[in-house]
């Protein structure tokens, strides 16, 4: 009998909403995305409306500008593969 120290891995990218970290540090909302470059972000509040859209982030991070109100935010996602991630946040 051999033992071999090997992992398992896979191809794909476990990037889904849990991989996605968003926080309120101060003014600014953070998105992070570990490791995964993000290509687009777009923010809704809850009847849909789209509040900010940022184009061409290229970045694992991002700062954005929702304003001070109280509300329930959707931050949808794009990783420059395509994938796409939804994420909420209360503000």
């Amino acid at each position: 009998m051999v033992y071999e120290n090997s992992f398992l891995s896979t191809s794909e990218s476990a990037w889904n909403e849990n991989s996605i970290v968003v926080y309120k540090p101060n003014d600014l909302i953070v998105v992070n995305s570990g490791r995964v470059t993000m290509k687009n972000i777009q923010v809704f509040d809850v009847r849909g409306r789209m509040i900010v859209e940022k184009n061409n982030v290229n970045s694992t991070e991002s700062r954005i500008d929702v304003g001070d109100t109280n509300q329930v935010l959707l931050f949808k996602i794009t990783s420059d593969d395509g994938k796409v991630v939804t994420k909420k946040y209360i503000n």
